[in-house]
């Protein structure tokens, strides 16, 4: 048994309890297991562990197998996750072909990785017209993206005539079957236009808890999630500004709009090396987050974790009875989705968050707001400064001084 056959072979429960360093709370259920999730503040357990090994949490949208939450969990390549789950629940595998797959790492194996996702483009691409809905991206007001994004689809069945190529890649199996089988798949490239992976996603009827709707490429030297944008190229752009969004979806849509300064950071958190990259091809960045209840406090998140190291605008979309920005783009069109957009500075998005949850109203709530101001400005308040110091300018201070000091008295917000 090879080495990743041998390592997918143990139970992802018993992966799970290994590694996470967080208290799980577990609820079983017929299909799946949810538990805490070890990616966001998960207050609940929205992490659902499925018995064919694989994983999805429903709040921040991360999945794969029990090898990629081993990668996600250590930080480490696909080889090492899958070395240390057999090590650690003594599982045999083959050394030759342990040694065999761990060649994914160098330099010749991460061209044919590179090779092989170009290729898989062209054949997802002209897999399209013969798909199920050979206008599921027209269906999404996406249709003059096809082409241009080399949008297209993954047929069920064979896909590769080397088995062990897939397998080597983490992208099928032994029978030559594909991972993204009988998905609508988007390639996701660096800035340079190269294609680094892949996400696909499935129709919605057949979406249920052992199939996850979104699916993106296994961790490897040149696609690593928490280190890649979708639309990467538009950062080398001459935009003073880029909009982050979270699903790839979200980006087409907007860009279908005529947007093009947008970014997908595939989930809703942003990851010190996207917080890196931001700041070396972005002068203003702007958060453009779901505006669900997950949606609002990833943005939270973001703007406490990144507001010190970027200059942070906060998006918000007056989608009406819409949930997202694709559905206003089918619906009402592209006009209606640029109409839709407003801009906030993130200390002015604080303070209408905090007032929308009735925060303000009490002492608690108001050093709790400024102790997020703190940590967006980079300092760590004293527990006895209160309330705090100026930060930015006196101007600038000043301004959101006054705001909250209004939302606190009158309750209204300009």
């Amino acid at each position: 048994m090879d080495l990743f056959t041998a390592a997918k072979s143990v139970d992802i429960i018993d992966v799970y309890n290994h590694y996470s360093a967080k208290t799980a709370k577990m609820r079983k259920g017929r299909k799946s297991t949810a538990v805490t999730c070890p990616f966001h503040e998960d207050k609940r357990p929205s992490l659902n562990l499925f018995p064919n090994n694989t994983f999805f949490c429903f709040s921040c949208k991360e999945s794969g197998t029990n090898i990629d939450l081993v990668m996600k969990l250590l930080d480490v390549d696909n080889v090492t996750a899958a070395k240390r789950i057999c090590e650690d629940f003594g599982i045999a595998y083959d050394e030759q072909i342990g040694r065999h797959k761990r060649e994914v790492n160098d330099q010749s194996n991460t061209k044919g990785l590179l090779e092989t996702n170009k290729l898989l483009t062209s054949y997802f691409h002209a897999w399209l017209p013969k798909a199920p809905n050979p206008n599921y991206f027209h269906d999404r007001g996406l249709g003059k993206l096809v082409d241009e994004y080399e949008l297209g689809y993954c047929p069920k069945g064979k896909v590769f005539n080397k088995p062990e190529v897939a397998q080597r890649y983490g992208l099928g199996n032994d029978k030559g079957e594909c991972v993204f089988a009988g998905r609508y798949m988007v390639p996701i490239k660096n800035i340079h236009g190269i294609v680094i992976g892949f996400i696909g996603r499935l129709p919605d009827e057949e979406v249920d808890e052992a199939h996850p709707k979104y699916m993106n490429s296994c961790n490897s030297d040149v696609f690593r999630k928490r280190e890649v944008f979708f639309n990467a190229p538009s950062l080398l752009g001459k935009s003073d500004s880029i909009i982050v969004v979270e699903g790839v979806f979200d980006a087409l849509s907007y860009i279908a709009a005529g947007i093009t300064n947008v970014v997908s950071c595939l989930g809703s958190s942003l990851h010190d090396k996207h917080i890196e990259i931001l700041s070396k091809f972005s002068g203003k960045t702007v958060l453009a987050f779901d505006q669900d209840e997950p949606g609002r406090e990833a943005t939270e998140r973001a703007i406490g974790y990144a507001g010190s190291k970027l200059r942070l605008g906060i998006l918000v979309n007056g989608y009406e009875s819409f949930s997202d920005v694709n559905e206003l783009l089918v619906a009402k069109g592209a006009d209606a989705v640029r109409r839709a957009i407003q801009y906030l500075p993130a200390p002015l998005f604080l303070i209408k968050e905090y007032e929308k949850r009735g925060l303000l109203d009490t002492l608690d709530g108001q050093e709790k707001l400024w102790k997020a101001f703190a940590k967006m400005l980079g300092y760590e308040p004293k527990k006895d400064l209160y309330p705090l110091s100026p930060a930015y300018t006196p101007v600038t201070y000043e301004y959101y001084w006054g705001m909250f000091e209004k939302a606190k008295n009158a309750h209204t917000l300009p």
